[in-house]
């Protein structure tokens, strides 16, 4: 203890000398932890950051695909419709009347309907049924050269509404973002 009360101001002085090394000592020490938990922080935000962004392209695409799709069939819809009476023979009178033609058109019509729809699904099977049966009935008035206007008028008014009921499925899908 001799030793010791012998050198207490010698310790002191040394205590004093180390006491700001230890200091900036430890102060880089949590420094560095506070960085590394910083850093490590802004790399998940980072990440999850990435992540809401690539799913957002992900379901803008989709959406924005899903809504040129409804449009297209929407516009081969239109089409056949809009063939549907010609081919049933109204109009048959006018010199620009082309049966060939016009079935043709209907053919290229139903084909491409046939082709944007999905089969496995029934509403979709509605419409496919519903069109098949406007072209057969079109087909009927043709050969036996007289429309049959009740025919016509419903198998627009089928057309119409099946269409409907998958466009407004379809659009709910869109503002879903599905």
């Amino acid at each position: 203890m001799l030793w010791l009360e012998k050198h207490k101001d010698a310790i002191l002085a040394i205590a004093a000398l180390v006491s700001p090394f230890a200091a900036v000592f430890a102060a880089l020490i949590a420094s560095k932890r506070s960085a590394k938990a910083t850093i490590a922080s802004a790399e998940k935000q980072r990440q999850t950051s990435l992540e809401i962004a690539e799913r957002d392209t992900r379901l803008t695409v989709r959406a924005t695909n899903r809504q040129n799709w409804i449009n297209e069939l929407r516009q081969e819809i239109a089409g056949l419709l809009s063939l549907l009476p010609a081919a049933h023979g109204i109009r048959k009178s006018d010199p620009s009347f082309d049966r060939v033609a016009i079935q043709q058109q209907l053919m290229l019509h139903r084909a491409k309907i046939d082709l944007l729809i999905n089969p496995h699904k029934t509403e979709y099977n509605s419409l496919q049924i519903f069109v098949d049966d406007a072209m057969k009935h079109a087909g009927d008035s043709l050969a036996q050269d007289k429309a049959d206007l009740d025919v016509l008028g419903d198998d627009m008014q089928k057309i119409v509404q099946a269409a409907q009921g998958i466009f407004r499925q379809q659009w709910e899908r869109v503002k879903r973002l599905e």
